[in-house]
């Protein structure tokens, strides 16, 4: 019960006197039902209806906090009910006590259930405080005393959705005559589970660090020693609430030792703190998120779990990861079914192959620094399609990038390939459309390896060939610094290459192709060069090719960049009398050729350097006289 405005009640007649014997009558706000009102505090004892006051007009007047009353005064000798009261007065209410209107939640999840004897039925502005028995999942309730449950808001807003209300937690919450409103937490909150981690099944127990938002690995795991203190349960937990909101994983400018292999979902998205390539480099130790990858048998640091179906929305970005577990470090990146992705700013060491691609289509990688024990990228076949590297760079590895099985336009635009042993590009002869443009490369092969080569064309795969395995536009490619050797170009079963307006140096020969290759495969549109042996192998190698390209014997011993080209110009046409309309052409033969090796099944027209006269030399090694020059 709550006290009345005055602990003691005093009435006065129509002249101002006391009404001695006066008789008050209480009844129900806006009727004439009678309710009781009391003579203390514990309710336990009500007062007589009408109550008589005594010799000095007072009386002990204790009302229901829940309940709003109509008060009725009259003289001593008036009847019940009152036909001469001297007032009436209605809508009496007194305010609870929010003090005493606490419980404890006995209730289950979603559903408070309250025990105040008080309050016997809520009204409109009737406050309750309580200490939450479980962490809401969704929409909640209260029900106080056994009464009907209503529905429990914050600030009539709108329902819950999880995780606003904690278990332990005191709030409270007033009546608003249809809900209750939660005032907010009350007497020492308690830090709130987002809804992403109620969602997945966390309790307050599972955040290390409530100074993190959700999403962040700090917020999981305490990094006390980084580097040092294993922090894969707090990643792993971080990806696992954040995959079905889209909740970016945020690494701060630290170091993360991971051990186990990091599961990534459909709409994982991993963000890190840097914006740069390379590791420590040039006396210059990188700043921002490091992850080292450690484990024990052989494993990936970040696999996306496909199950044979399409991962989208993903993405990796601003970290350098580095596989310290020797050979157990497998991928840094294994990317399954991977489509429509975003991966940029890392660096990647330490791993038999920095990424792994299968079964992708259409992902963008941009300013991606890779190197590998076996390959900085593995493309693993599966028909992955249409990904495009920007700006990236493949170093230090055995071979920059391995395409296996089926791989369709591929496509590397402004990469670096530096200081890879073997191979900067090997492509499979299931591979279609492979394309490098304007891209650079130095020290490749890395070693003396005579069959080396910047792109490798058709040595592995095993089913049917496609068309035009490989695309190059412009572009500048450099051998070996310790020395010339190798191919820039190295085809063996190989159906088709276009190539040109590349520079090349260093190397052996520019193209070598084997018998596999297809005659008059390899077509080019023109390029410059210095310091290699020759264009192309030998005679059978000459005969692959096709288009504009210079003779098989460069001239290497000064700065002469005059490759010697046949030209034929188009001047007019003619009308043939079945109406064929046909070209006229000049043939155009640089003057001044040695006599050229006998190519067999060919015919070659050349000016002679000896006497200056126009002569063919057959297949057979016949020379024959064209024209003398008079």
């Amino acid at each position: 019960m709550n006290l009345s405005p005055l602990p003691i009640q005093k009435f006065f007649d129509n002249n101002g006197r006391p009404l001695v014997g006066g008789l008050l009558f209480t009844y129900e706000a806006g009727t004439s039902t009678k309710i009781a009102t009391y003579i203390d505090s514990s309710g336990a004892t009500p007062n007589t209806n009408p109550v008589v006051l005594n010799f000095r007009g007072e009386c002990r007047l204790w009302i229901d906090p829940t309940l709003a009353y109509k008060f009725v005064l009259s003289p001593a000798d008036d009847t019940d009910p009152p036909t001469d009261p001297i007032w009436s007065v209605d809508d009496i209410t007194a305010g609870p006590a929010q003090q005493d209107n606490a419980a404890d939640d006995t209730g289950s999840v979603n559903n408070v259930q309250l025990s105040i004897p008080q309050i016997s039925s809520p009204i409109a502005f009737t406050r309750i405080v309580f200490k939450a028995a479980n962490t809401n999942t969704g929409p909640m309730t209260v029900s106080v005393n056994g009464g009907t449950a209503k529905a429990l808001t914050w600030q009539n807003i709108g329902a819950f959705s999880g995780g606003e209300v904690q278990a332990g937690g005191i709030y409270e919450a007033i009546y608003d005559g249809a809900q209750w409103q939660l005032q907010g937490p009350t007497l020492q909150p308690p830090q709130q589970l987002a809804p992403a981690e109620v969602a997945a099944g966390l309790d307050v127990t599972d955040i290390v660090d409530w100074s993190y938002q959700c999403g962040f690995v700090d917020r999981y795991g305490k990094n006390s020693v980084p580097g040092t203190t294993n922090m894969t349960a707090a990643v792993q937990l971080a990806v696992n609430v954040c995959k079905t909101d889209r909740i970016p994983v945020r690494f701060l400018a630290s170091t993360y030792l991971i051990t186990d292999t990091i599961l990534l979902y459909r709409g994982s998205v991993l963000q890190g703190k840097t914006a740069n390539q390379l590791f420590a480099s040039f006396g210059v130790q990188p700043k921002g998120t490091d992850i080292e990858f450690a484990p024990t048998s052989l494993k990936s640091l970040f696999a996306f779990q496909s199950g044979s179906a399409f991962v989208l929305h993903v993405s990796i970005s601003g970290m350098y990861l580095h596989g310290s577990g020797g050979t157990n470090c497998l991928y840094g990146i294994d990317l399954d079914w991977v489509i429509y992705g975003n991966f940029h700013d890392l660096s990647i060491d330490g791993f038999r192959h920095g990424l792994r691609v299968y079964h992708s289509i259409q992902n963008l990688f941009t300013n991606i620094f890779t190197t590998g024990t076996v390959s900085a990228l593995l493309y693993a076949g599966g028909s992955s399609t249409t990904d495009s590297w920007y700006s990236c760079t493949f170093f230090g590895s055995p071979i920059g990038v391995r395409l296996d099985d089926s791989n369709i336009n591929i496509r590397f635009v402004t990469c670096n390939f530096e200081q890879l042993d073997n191979y900067g590009i090997d492509i499979s002869r299931e591979c279609q459309s492979i394309g490098a443009v304007a891209c650079y490369s130095e020290d490749v092969p890395f070693t003396a390896n005579a069959n080396g080569a910047m792109f490798r064309v058709g040595y592995t795969g095993s089913s049917t060939l496609v068309e035009n395995a490989l695309i190059i536009e412009g572009g500048v490619f450099q051998g070996r610094n310790a020395g010339t050797i190798g191919n820039m170009i190295d085809t063996d079963n190989c159906n088709g290459i276009i190539a040109g307006g590349f520079n090349v140096s260093r190397y052996t020969r520019v193209v070598r192709a084997t018998t596999n290759t297809r005659a008059r495969s390899l077509f080019f549109t023109g390029c410059k060069g210095i310091s290699y042996t020759g264009f192309s192998a030998d005679a059978t190698t000459d005969g692959k090719f096709t288009g504009i390209y210079p003779n098989a014997t460069l001239d290497t011993s000064g700065a002469d960049m005059s490759a010697r080209f046949g030209s034929i110009d188009a001047r007019s046409t003619i009308t043939s009398e079945n109406g064929d309309v046909i070209s006229r052409f000049v043939l155009g033969v640089f003057d001044g050729i040695s006599t050229p090796a006998t190519v067999a099944n060919r015919a070659q027209i050349y000016v002679d350097s000896a006497d200056g006269s126009l002569k063919v030399k057959f297949g057979n090694g016949n020379v024959h006289l064209i024209a003398t020059n008079p």
